[in-house]
């Protein structure tokens, strides 16, 4: 049987993935047909592939390691979604 701390990381899991593919969704959604949307499914499958990475990561490194990939993935989370923002307001022609 499992214990309520197994039972709560199960569904802490799946709501965050729910919540990701949600929000993944109403991004798609919202974005002007064509290259903005070519881009924005590109920069989501890198998104979704990076996260998927850092857990499986997270997950086989020994814990020596598993802090330098919380140091490296804030920056360079920050950094895509800077990137992000930027290419779509210039197709748009915001800036």
């Amino acid at each position: 049987m499992l214990d309520a701390g197994t039972i709560a990381a199960i569904i802490g899991s799946l709501l965050g993935i729910a919540g990701g593919a949600l929000g993944t969704w109403m991004c798609i959604r919202n974005t002007r047909a064509g290259d903005q949307r070519r881009f924005i499914i590109k920069a989501a499958i890198t998104t979704w592939v990076a996260v998927v990475l850092l857990t499986v990561l997270l997950l086989t490194l020994d814990s020596q390691w598993k802090w330098l990939l919380w140091l490296l993935y804030g920056p360079l989370l920050l950094c895509l979604i800077v990137y992000i923002n930027r290419t779509i307001a210039k197709m748009r022609g915001d800036q």
